[in-house]
């Protein structure tokens, strides 16, 4: 076994067992991504835009984030693969999506709030039908 043998905890997630280099995997039928990065932990997340994502935004969005996006099956998808994201590079077990993370999307721009102070950039692509969120923290 090498520091680079992928790895998973008791909860299924990857991991290398190198102390500076960090992976996150995700998949949508039928594509999957990852990505390495070193020194940061990451989170990558790649999703169909609007599959029954209306019907799961109460359990993943607060209040004011459903309020604003509802009906917008593009701003939830990206709101559910930007917290997804920001949860597995957190890898901070319990982690809240609804009252934990809050998101503010403007434009071509997701900025995600965490535990009331950790600000990060949400980067992310569209391709057809499917979107891919990228975090590093």
């Amino acid at each position: 076994m090498t520091d680079f043998d992928l790895q998973q905890d008791d909860r299924q997630r990857p991991f290398l067992l190198h102390p500076e280099w960090h992976i996150s995997i995700s998949h949508s039928y039928p594509f999957a991504a990852a990505c390495l990065s070193k020194k940061l932990r990451t989170g990558i997340d790649i999703e169909k835009i609007g599959r029954n994502v209306e019907q799961v935004a109460p359990r993943f969005l607060n209040s004011f984030e459903l309020a604003q996006w509802k009906g917008d099956p593009m701003k939830l998808t990206l709101a559910w693969s930007a917290k997804e994201s920001i949860y597995k590079a957190w890898r901070k077990p319990g982690l809240s999506l609804q009252k934990e993370i809050h998101l503010v999307i403007n434009h071509n721009q997701i900025q995600g709030k965490v535990l009331q102070n950790d600000v990060v950039e949400v980067r992310f692509e569209i391709h057809d039908d499917f979107l891919l969120t990228l975090v590093n923290h």
